[in-house]
């Protein structure tokens, strides 16, 4: 595993990540944006399958409306992350934070698939209560990726 993080972190792009400054901020930027941009999809998501907000539009025409945009969200993040994770490689592939950031990251992204992909089967009705339960669990889930993430630089 050593032997492909040095591999990373000593790629022509880990270096031109690491050399510039606009470029680093820039990549923090696109990471970070991108991940409150899908926090908020996820938030508005969840206030409509809890019947708390957009009660005149069907949960599974919201789910379809704002579904790319999810997904958009979600590949600045990830693109942000990797880019961010490569010079700095070999030191975050100890960092216990990150390690417990991905495994919750790959889980949430999992249950929001899931939950989405449910949405949209629902045609006019609304969301039972274990969805809802379920969509629940899934957005405080995100916020602890979130705050896993906050968590890398300090450990």
């Amino acid at each position: 595993m050593q032997a492909f993080l040095s591999l990373l972190q000593d790629s022509s792009l880990a270096a031109l990540l690491d050399e510039s400054r606009y470029i680093s901020m820039g990549v923090q930027s696109l990471h970070v944006l991108g991940f409150t941009f899908l926090l908020a999809l996820v938030v508005a998501f969840n206030l409509r399958v809890q019947r708390v907000a957009l009660a005149t539009v069907t949960v599974a025409r919201f789910t379809r409306s704002t579904n790319k945009l999810y997904y958009a969200g979600l590949a600045a993040a990830l693109v942000g992350g990797a880019l961010l994770f490569l010079p700095r490689s070999i030191a975050y592939g100890d960092n216990w934070a990150l390690q417990y950031k991905l495994g919750l990251l790959a889980i949430a992204m999992v249950l929001q698939y899931l939950l989405q992909r449910k949405a949209l089967s629902l045609g006019d009705a609304e969301a039972s209560a274990p969805l809802r339960i379920t969509a629940a669990v899934t957005l405080a889930l995100w916020f602890v990726v979130g705050a896993a993430g906050r968590a890398i630089g300090f450990v």
